[in-house]
């Protein structure tokens, strides 16, 4: 006869739903590019999160092992990362624009004088009948070191390290945890995972 086993519901409710964050995390590249990051800033950060998260792992685990607080850091981990990954909703777009005043004498723009740059708006590039003092939209390639100076770009990457740097940690403490209530039956931790396969196939259906 089926029987469920309540004492292991929180572990598999916790491999179900922790699994949301990796549909999250699949998009986070895309999230980078809608908030006006460049396509190497984006591989960049990705790179450095992912050598500081090897650290913070093994620190943390170390921690966690000597005081034997597993449990309250995982709470901790996922609290932390719950706040970052919904930050990333409330922080503006990086300024990549910013209206210029555009002095002419004649009453049009020389193309020499705009190299490298995009002009948004109708027929700028071809207007003859530019007024003097116009002002309009340059949009510029804005290079790595202008990025580093940008709050808006700073705060995305500590939110963003909030969740992507702990991920090893988090995953390490469940798994640690897991076993501690399996209480010896190992053999059963595969059935917990499962759930974890099943969230994911769940959430990306519905994320996408």
């Amino acid at each position: 006869m089926f029987s469920i086993n309540k004492a292991l519901l929180p572990i598999k409710a916790h491999f179900f739903l922790y699994s949301g964050l990796e549909v999250i995390r699949k998009m986070t590249p895309l999230i980078y590019r809608e908030k006006g990051v460049p396509s190497e800033a984006v591989g960049m950060v990705f790179s450095i999160i992912t050598i500081v998260g090897l650290f913070i792992t093994v620190l943390g685990g170390m921690v966690a092992d000597y005081f034997k607080v597993h449990r309250m850091l995982l709470i901790i981990l996922l609290v932390v990362a719950t706040i970052g990954t919904n930050a990333f909703y409330f922080l503006p777009n990086i300024p990549t624009a910013a209206p210029m005043s555009l002095n002419t004498e004649v009453g049009h723009v020389e193309r020499s004088h705009l190299s490298n740059m995009e002009l948004e708006g109708q027929g700028i590039l071809e207007s003859s009948e530019m007024k003097p003092d116009s002002s309009v939209l340059i949009e510029s390639k804005m290079g790595i070191t202008d990025l580093l100076m940008t709050p808006e770009f700073l705060f995305l990457v500590i939110c963003h390290s909030t969740d992507q740097g702990t991920t090893g940690l988090v995953a390490t403490m469940t798994d640690t945890i897991a076993f501690k209530v399996l209480d010896g039956e190992t053999t059963k931790y595969g059935q917990q995972k499962m759930f974890s396969e099943i969230g994911q196939m769940t959430n990306a259906a519905i994320a996408g």
